[in-house]
């Protein structure tokens, strides 16, 4: 018999919401479990508050997102 090793998958969270008045946590939470859910380890977790208008450059954290991607430091974003 062959031992198999399956590699917890490793995600990333973005979390965007488009007003001041509305907060990440339902996003968060729902994200924490549906990662939870696949088994997943959390690498980061990345927040904005942003208009739906707003160009991929404004956003805070777009630059970290892709970086961290391209640097293989997660392999999926949820």
């Amino acid at each position: 018999m062959t031992d198999v090793k399956v590699k917890t998958p490793v995600v990333a969270l973005y979390l965007r919401v488009s007003t001041s008045q509305q907060d990440h946590q339902l996003q968060l939470d729902e994200l924490r479990d549906e990662a939870n859910r696949m088994g997943a380890t959390i690498y980061n977790e990345y927040a904005d508050k942003i208009g739906g208008a707003t160009q991929v450059s404004e956003r805070d954290y777009a630059d970290d997102v892709i970086r961290d991607a391209t640097l293989g430091k997660f392999q999926m974003l949820l």
